[in-house]
């Protein structure tokens, strides 16, 4: 066998070692996603509520909730458009390629 097919070979071992953990990671992790983004569709319905705006201005300065600080569910709402970019990126790709 030439060793030009051998080398060809031996790369491709190598690649579908480096995806295979990844692709399976990836899988887990997307389930486990799916699993707890009825926490984001609430938590995005809650920010910015008439609840969230009067428990803001009520609630005493020293007790802590993170969810009433603007910028921390804010943060969040911009992450998941971002994320949604990059599936809608990464699933064109992987349609094109399947």
């Amino acid at each position: 066998m030439e060793d030009l097919k051998l080398t060809q070979l031996q790369e491709m071992e190598e690649r579908y070692e480096r995806l295979l953990p990844r692709f399976e990671a990836f899988n887990e992790e997307l389930e486990a996603f799916q699993k707890v983004y009825q926490d984001y569709i609430l938590l995005r319905e809650y920010y910015a509520s008439e609840d969230w705006w009067q428990l803001q201005e009520e609630l005493p300065a020293d007790y802590k909730c993170g969810v009433l600080s603007q910028d921390r569910l804010y943060n969040l709402i911009q992450d998941h458009d971002e994320l949604i970019a990059d599936l809608l990126e990464l699933s064109h790709r992987m349609y094109r390629n399947r």
